[in-house]
Parts: structure tokens; C-alpha cells; sequence
């Protein structure tokens, strides 16, 4: 729930940035917010997962710095040697939680029924 209302506000507070819409045709030009993928059930790609694409692409873990210095998400194939598997040292070290009052405005943007 609270995945879908931030980005269901995210997309309102700023539509010409962001989207929430899973529409290819609505998000072009903007950052899809997939809060889809947020749930227990749902499914994700894994780091190191082979995309269903030609040249045999692969998925890999970044860190922000080598993302901004990617040129295209074709960058990594299954032949490239898996060189940055510690892109996220502290992932599993790091612990968030989301405060109450967060918790609280999304409930009641929720139970509004607002975008």
C-alpha cells in the first residue's frame, strides 16, 4: 500500500518527471515508479539475471556513480566476467524503516482514493 500511494503521489506531485502507469507509451520520457514489484508475490530480476534479449544482456548490480557512466542497459553481456558484485557492500547492512507520520499520510491518502 505505501509503495503505491508514494508513487501514485510522486506521479501527481510531478507528472512530467515522473509516472506511475505501467504503459510503456505513458512513460516514455519520464522514471517509472513500479510499485508493482513491491508486494510478496511479485516477481523481480535478480542481479546477474540473462535478459531475453539478443546479445545475450545480462542484469547487473550498479552503484549510482557507474549507472550515471552507463551508455545503454546493453552495457553487460553473459561473456563479461562478473567484476562488479560488490556494487552494494552495505545493502544488507542497512536498515530503514518508514516513519509513522509517512505511514499515516499514505493511509489516508489511500482511504481517499486519491492518485
Amino acid at each position: 500500500m505505501f509503495a503505491r500511494v508514494f508513487a501514485q503521489g510522486l506521479s501527481a506531485e510531478m507528472p512530467q518527471r515522473f509516472v506511475a502507469s505501467m504503459s510503456k507509451a505513458k512513460r516514455e520520457g519520464r522514471i517509472f515508479i513500479d510499485w508493482m514489484r513491491n508486494k510478496r508475490t511479485s516477481t523481480a530480476v535478480l542481479p546477474w539475471s540473462l535478459r531475453a534479449r539478443p546479445g545475450a544482456t545480462i542484469a547487473v548490480p550498479l552503484s549510482w556513480k557507474a549507472l550515471a557512466a552507463l551508455g545503454s542497459s546493453s552495457a553487460f553481456t553473459i561473456r563479461d566476467k562478473p567484476v562488479l558484485k560488490d556494487a552494494w557492500p552495505q545493502f544488507f547492512a542497512t536498515r530503514q524503516t518508514i516513519r509513522a507520520q509517512a505511514l499515516s499520510f499514505a493511509r489516508k491518502r489511500d482511504a481517499a482514493g486519491s492518485p
